[in-house]
């Protein structure tokens, strides 16, 4: 009897050595594909006599939809790299969603975001167990943020005044949902940064974003619009004109007709946000700020210059000017301080942890009348959410992000290559960044006002923030070998 035990536990260990340990490649995917035949019988069978548009119809669809559910975790699970371009791909150019029934629908952005964290989380945390970013000075405060939003989602709940009470207990889902975006957001930039760390990434992240552009300018030139699913919404021009003025100025490598592209792309969005959109203070100010930002780390003369021929311009089209900026404020200015005032009224009584996700709006809903407008400020969107508690965090993380990327232009080789162009085109963005949540819920989108689906544009500030850190964390990789070099010479 123990002779056949320790026969069969013999026969077992050889069969998990040749199939595991040797061949586990193989046996992998030999398994894979008797797992996805074996679906797609069953699917046949149940399929069976069924009509195509019948009730029966989902059943069959299952095992099919299982098999490439788990197809893509597998892929993505050992490509988190590739995952995380797709994102970037996803963003710009399907710009669609899932219809919630209530007004919003969950974008495959967001989909694809929440999807790619667990693998990510899973991976890191249960299998690797190393995030790997502890040196990046932005990891603590976003773990910190992670933490005060879902403290503030249970406070909310149990601190709650009563007139809002029954609203707040009914938008379960909003509140859920809204958690979801404040969380995957950061978490993003975090993915970004632990997962890029080849400059062919970050080539491909900005000659995406350039394509795109010139894309869908001729789209906004030619047809006035640009069609859905195709995504220009948000900053997108922001970001266009800030990656393209940095590679022109900085980028030396660059062929001539290469330039001629980007300046063409560069005036034509100016055109569009100048020209075109002059009253709409969120889209031209930003555009103009990342430029100058951009052209004063390459030389102050420029930006005397620049500044010079923008007053001159102001000054011959004054009137129209002031009509526009008159215009701006009777329509937007007054409204807007009289929403930041009633949201600080909210905030009187929840100074610490914040009405929760989404809970001003609630209070909002239970006490005023009549059409009543939200902040447009993310700012005092995440003082009223997350409290002064998550404003903090939320400052201190922003203001790391921007330290960085002052770090990265200082000590990047000055080289005229690819990466001194993004380097100091991410010093703007991530400037810019600062300055957009001012003018509205550009980075962190409220769900009453963006809703859900304006995570597909406002995810591009976070995405650009990881690539911020990316970059910090190559460089610091690079420089470590040299570093121990020396050491060993001395």
């Amino acid at each position: 009897m123990l002779l056949q035990l320790f026969g069969r536990r013999a026969f077992i260990g050889r069969l998990r050595y040749q199939l595991f340990d040797r061949h586990y490649n193989q046996t992998l995917r030999i398994g894979l594909v008797i797992l996805c035949l074996g679906l797609t019988l069953l699917s046949a069978f149940l399929y069976r006599g069924t009509e195509l548009w019948g009730l029966d119809f989902l059943p069959g669809t299952l095992p099919v939809a299982a098999v490439v559910g788990l197809a893509v975790v597998v892929i993505f699970y050992n490509h988190l790299g590739v995952a995380l371009l797709l994102v970037v791909i996803f963003s710009t150019t399907l710009a669609t969603g899932i219809s919630t029934g209530t007004g919003t629908s969950i974008s495959l952005t967001f989909l694809l975001l929440n999807l790619v964290s667990v693998i990510w989380l899973f991976k890191a945390v249960v299998v690797e167990r190393n995030f790997n970013l502890a040196n990046t000075p932005v990891a603590l405060p976003v773990a910190l943020f992670v933490i005060v939003v879902l403290i503030s989602l249970v406070w909310s709940s149990g601190y709650v005044e009563a007139d809002a009470r029954p609203i707040l207990e009914d938008k379960l889902l909003p509140r859920l949902m809204t958690t979801a975006v404040l969380i995957v957001s950061p978490l993003t930039t975090l993915m970004f940064a632990s997962q890029l760390r080849s400059t062919r990434h970050f080539q491909f992240i900005v000659w995406w974003f350039l394509a795109a552009g010139a894309v869908f300018l001729v789209l906004r030139l030619a047809a006035g619009y640009v069609p859905s699913p195709l995504n220009a919404k948000g900053q997108f021009p922001v970001w266009v004109c800030t990656l393209a003025v940095g590679q022109l100025l900085f980028n030396r490598r660059l062929s001539w007709p290469v330039r001629g592209v980007l300046v063409a792309i560069m005036g034509g969005w100016l055109y569009v946000t100048l020209a075109l959109g002059l009253s709409w203070l969120s889209g031209w100010l930003p555009v103009v700020a990342g430029i100058m930002l951009t052209c004063a780390l390459y030389s102050r003369r420029m930006l005397v210059l620049m500044i010079i021929i923008g007053l001159i311009v102001v000054a011959l089209r004054w009137d129209s000017v002031e009509a526009q900026f008159r215009s701006e404020n009777e329509e937007s200015g007054s409204t807007r301080i009289t929403a930041w005032q009633r949201t600080f009224d909210v905030i009187e009584d929840h100074w610490l942890l914040g009405t929760g996700p989404a809970g001003y709006a609630f209070y909002f809903t239970a006490r005023l009348t009549g059409f009543f407008q939200f902040s447009h400020n993310n700012y005092i969107d995440i003082l009223a959410q997350l409290g002064i508690v998550g404003f903090l965090v939320y400052v201190w993380m922003w203001v790391a992000i921007n330290l960085i990327s002052l770090k990265n232009y200082q000590s990047i080789p000055k080289d005229g290559g690819f990466r001194q162009g993004l380097a100091a085109s991410l010093v703007a963005i991530n400037a810019v960044t600062i300055l957009i949540m001012m003018l509205g819920d550009w980075v962190t989108p409220f769900t009453y006002t963006q809703g859900l689906s304006g995570i597909d544009y406002t995810i591009w500030s976070w995405i650009f923030a990881g690539l911020t850190l990316a970059l910090y964390g190559q460089r610091q990789n690079t420089a470590q070998p040299a570093l121990q070099l020396n050491e060993a010479n001395t």
